[in-house]
């Protein structure tokens, strides 16, 4: 067998239950290092069972969003909260 790749792009792979809509925009909650929690855009590529895969976005981690903004998208150490609706943004975690 022979598979051909038509085209590769780098992504996150990240639970699928971590991800939903706010106002429109499908992204995550994170966790920032001094604990308050943050929404984070995603541009979902696929999904494969429980795991769905979202952009790095550009060489400055960036994503375009609603009417061509940019806005930053997770990075490799940020860290994804699972629950979104137990969380709401700005609320501090310990």
């Amino acid at each position: 067998n022979v598979e051909i790749v038509l085209s590769r792009q780098d992504a996150y792979s990240i639970p699928a239950k971590s991800i939903f809509d706010n106002e429109g925009q499908k992204g995550v909650y994170i966790k920032e290092f001094n604990g308050i929690v943050k929404f984070k855009p995603v541009i979902i590529l696929g999904q494969k069972g429980d795991i769905t895969y979202v952009s790095k976005g550009d060489d400055k981690g960036q994503i375009k969003i609603k009417d061509d903004l940019l806005a930053n998208t997770i990075s490799l150490y940020d860290e994804i909260l699972l629950n979104p609706s137990s969380y709401t943004e700005g609320e501090i975690l310990r």
